[in-house]
């Protein structure tokens, strides 16, 4: 239980960092990404409520839907993107939204009582819940190692550096943090879900 307090805490943290990053960013000059950042929000509060210990507040169904959406845009946003890494920040957006989705179709309860309903055997009869849960596992974790590596310096996509604490907050280092520990829980509550 208090593991889920735990990552309760933690998914509001990073939903209001991105928050407030969407605000400092209206205020600067700098060039940001503020529909990434709005998906960042959205998705923290997700997941949030997922691994809220009262109960999910978001109907399966609906949350599934308001994911759905998200994942829909997140391709459109990479089918329109030019520059390859922004193209790959909004693939791992859509991978993220998608494992949102699945977790809502498969656990139709909360989070909190999960690990004594198994999720169905299929989704959709498409593929086994199984395969598909463990390639979610796999993307989630790649994202997350994407992310770290991004977070201690590697130049992966141009970060924006700045002594100020609006520079703090817009630093590509800072969203990668948040972007990592985002993949790392998704890891973890499909891995919690088996």
């Amino acid at each position: 239980m208090w593991i889920q307090w735990l990552g309760t805490v933690v998914m509001l943290a990073v939903a209001g960092y991105a928050g407030l990053r969407l605000v400092v960013a209206s205020r600067s000059s700098a060039h940001t990404h503020r529909a990434s950042d709005a998906t960042q929000v959205l998705m923290g509060l997700g997941m949030a409520a997922m691994l809220a210990p009262w109960g999910d507040p978001i109907p399966g169904v609906g949350g599934a839907a308001l994911f759905g959406v998200m994942v829909v845009a997140c391709v459109v946003a990479m089918l329109r993107e030019r520059v390859t890494s922004q193209r790959l920040m909004w693939v791992q957006h859509a991978v993220m939204g998608f494992a949102i989705v699945y977790l809502f179709a498969a656990t139709p309860m909360p989070m909190a009582m999960s690990s004594a309903h198994p999720a169905a055997d299929s989704l959709g009869g498409v593929l086994p819940a199984a395969a598909v849960t463990w390639i979610l596992i796999a993307c989630s974790g790649c994202c997350a190692a994407w992310s770290a590596l991004t977070t201690v310096g590697v130049k992966f996509q141009g970060a924006a550096e700045a002594d100020t604490p609006a520079g703090w907050m817009l630093a590509r280092q800072t969203t990668s943090l948040c972007e990592g520990v985002m993949a790392g829980s998704m890891a973890w509550m499909l891995l919690a879900m088996r």
